[in-house]
């Protein structure tokens, strides 16, 4: 009896190691959409979260998203009375094909059975397809659809489309847009970009050579690609150097380096020739936070196997010019918090010294009740004899009002 319970221990150990093994998934080399990297949440959860659509199976079902399903529905409703001609069992036999391939792009197992798989990248597919066109030929729009009544809502949508945990294998796109496909439709990629570009008018995005419908692995991979296919074009050699993050403003102005603003659109298309670091200008406005998470911090993200070029460190070097150090750009979203910190300090310093001259004016005001009484010197105190001097003169008795005059 003592001999068999350790071999009745060892059985149930195995069973339980042969069930896990069993349902063990392991990404295969096809996965290329993944959750966020924890450490890049816990700084702005919310900046990875869809605003009003989910797409794919990782925010799926989440309440306050379910309003954009039935859109969903109303979307591929329109598209099946424009094909008549066309039943939606053939796309939904379409998605079959597919689907094996479309599981192996997600890096956790998707456990949703195969027929609920298939509607959503039906469903998914078909609700972008139909955006894109609707954004790109107007005539396809109905009176009442809100997405197009709301430029904040079509912002959202085009953030929502672009997050890492959003997306749909870029095949799927591919395969509806063609059984769908129009003499008068433009390329997917096309009408792609003028969608995508609502959200950065001042950032034109353009396809870099040799891309090809069938190396795209979504919608972000797409972004990210026309983003930084200038850092792919370079010598790749130059990764082989130690890199190091580039010197300050201030630093480079020192040793001689001159910088000049470029006039082009794509934000990472900086060139340093002949001593002059050329840089495109950055527009900080209300959405800046959303935008650099979006265009760098997804970026940055080893994204599976994008591309054998992509590299989360986007450089930059000229060997031509030997004062120079070789440099490189670290793009970390921090760097925006860190600029939004700098500002609201800036504003309460602004406004505790307001209020503090405030106060002190109507101190000198109170004094001044008691009989007439001139104050020239009062600001002196607040305001250095360095900068500009602001002499309040204070006029006036206990029987008539006190009056301010400010030169």
């Amino acid at each position: 009896m003592a001999k068999r319970e350790p071999e009745e221990r060892a059985d149930n150990v195995s069973i339980s190691i042969a069930e896990k093994l069993a349902n063990f998934y392991h990404p295969s080399s096809e996965c290329c959409i993944f959750r966020m990297y924890d450490g890049l949440r816990k700084q702005n959860e919310k900046a990875y979260e869809p605003l009003m659509v989910a797409i794919g199976p990782y925010h799926r079902g989440k309440a306050k998203l379910k309003q954009m399903e039935e859109h969903k529905l109303w979307y591929l409703q329109q598209l099946l009375n424009r094909e008549k001609n066309k039943s939606v069992n053939e796309y939904i036999m379409a998605i079959k094909e597919l689907e094996e391939s479309a599981r192996n792009c997600y890096a956790e197992t998707i456990l949703l059975k195969s027929d609920e798989f298939v509607e959503m990248m039906l469903l998914d597919g078909f609700f972008i397809i139909e955006l894109f066109r609707k954004f790109s030929m107007r005539q396809l729009r109905v009176e009442n659809d809100h997405i197009f009544q709301s430029d904040r809502i079509e912002y959202a949508l085009t953030r929502d489309l672009i997050l890492l945990e959003n997306q749909l294998p870029f095949f799927i796109l591919v395969r509806l847009f063609n059984m769908t496909k129009t003499d008068s439709d433009l390329e997917i990629i096309q009408i792609a970009f003028t969608f995508l570009e609502f959200n950065a008018p001042d950032q034109k995005l353009e396809a870099p050579r040799g891309i090809s419908i069938n190396n795209i692995k979504h919608l972000l991979h797409l972004v990210h690609s026309c983003w930084c296919f200038k850092f792919a074009e370079m010598n790749r050699n130059a990764t082989e150097k130690q890199l190091e993050f580039i010197n300050s403003a201030t630093e480079l102005q020192e040793s001689g380096i001159q910088f000049k603003k470029a006039e082009e659109t794509n934000l990472f298309d900086i060139k340093f020739i002949s001593g002059i670091l050329e840089i495109p200008s950055l527009t900080i406005e209300a959405e800046v936070d959303d935008k650099s998470r979006i265009k760098c911090s997804d970026f940055l993200l080893k994204i599976g196997s994008l591309d054998s070029n992509a590299s989360p460190l986007c450089h930059f070097c000229n060997s031509e010019v030997e004062t120079a150090p070789h440099c490189a750009i670290w793009v970390d979203a921090l760097s925006v918090d860190v600029l939004l910190f700098v500002l609201h300090a800036c504003l309460f310093v602004l406004s505790a010294g307001l209020v503090f001259l405030c106060i002190s004016a109507l101190y000198v005001l109170w004094q001044s009740n008691s009989g007439r009484t001139t104050c020239t010197a009062c600001c002196s105190i607040l305001v250095p004899s360095a900068t500009e001097k602001i002499h309040f003169v204070l006029l006036g008795n206990a029987s008539n009002d006190s009056s301010v005059l400010v030169k």
